[in-house]
């Protein structure tokens, strides 16, 4: 759980309490100097001075605009490993090409991928739902960012009975998948086990195999959301009512999702027990691989 430090030096920081493998390991968020370029070298510079450059990992928010390969490989070598991505709204090809292209951007470079969409902004009706998913899934269509979307209920005066019957209705079965811990966060979760066993733990084998058979298996689950959330849509548009949703359904396809995921997970940790017990005593608020500043 984030929680804000003490200090006059950090009072920008907030700590993550992040667990890998059954470890606590802790991290830093900081929030970027808009008006500073190239973007990120206050955080760079900050942490330098703060003798942190090297031993900590940290992530950072910005916009697709702000993505750039040399700015970010360097802020990469320097402990950042995760972003949150401010996705906008799809405003056309220009920016969907742009969205996708910082995102792959990012994960060549090793970092991860959160975001913050909602699927009915900015006005609640079927063909912006439709338009939003076509954005969402141009941007998570290789597999290597989860899809995750907020979906609240509207108020009924808010757009058509149909609509808003399809929101409530997916608000109430779609919990497997988008809740706290649901299939999406764990994917997530998996992905960030990756990723940060790669940079703290030395020795880490099977990565490449085990990176090709989560991706596959989070494109998997991308698809089935999509599809379900597409067609879903469209019965609600022409009828009021889908039989997709089904409460029990959905449960039981997250589970079996879920389970070729915990299979992955073990097979993975499996693979490097011997690397996981041996770091047990390396305080995992440092990196065991040093980081280049």
């Amino acid at each position: 759980m984030p929680v804000s430090t003490a200090g006059s030096r950090l009072e920008r920081e907030i700590v993550v309490r992040r667990q890998l493998h059954g470890a606590t390991i802790l991290t830093l968020h900081r929030e970027p100097v808009r008006d500073r370029h190239p973007f990120g070298e206050t955080i760079v510079g900050d942490l330098a001075a703060e003798g942190l450059l090297g031993h900590v990992l940290w992530s950072t928010d910005c916009a697709i605009e702000d993505v750039d390969v040399r700015d970010f490989r360097r802020m990469s070598e320097a402990g950042m490993f995760l972003v949150r991505l401010d996705l906008g709204l799809p405003a056309g090809p220009a920016q969907r090409r742009a969205a996708v292209t910082a995102v792959q951007v990012l994960r060549r470079l090793g970092v991860l991928v959160e975001y913050d969409f909602d699927l009915v902004a900015p006005v609640a009706r079927f063909d912006v739902v439709r338009r939003n998913l076509d954005y969402l899934a141009s941007v998570v269509c290789d597999g290597s960012t989860p899809l995750m979307f907020h979906w609240p209920v509207p108020e009924p005066s808010g757009c058509s009975p149909w609509l808003a019957a399809f929101r409530e209705r997916l608000a109430a079965t779609i919990g497997p998948w988008l809740d706290e811990s649901g299939l999406a966060a764990r994917l997530s979760g998996a992905w960030a086990d990756l990723v940060v066993s790669e940079r703290l733990l030395h020795n880490v084998v099977g990565v490449a195999a085990h990176r090709i058979a989560l991706q596959r298996l989070t494109m998997r689950c991308n698809a089935e959301l999509l599809s379900l959330v597409s067609r879903s849509a469209l019965d609600f548009e022409s009828r009021g009512d889908s039989a997709l949703l089904d409460a029990e359904n959905l449960r039981a396809r997250c589970a079996g999702l879920g389970r070729a995921l915990d299979a992955l997970q073990a097979h993975f940790l499996e693979a490097n027990a011997g690397t996981l017990i041996r770091s047990g005593s390396v305080p995992l608020t440092a990196p065991a691989i040093p980081l280049r500043s």
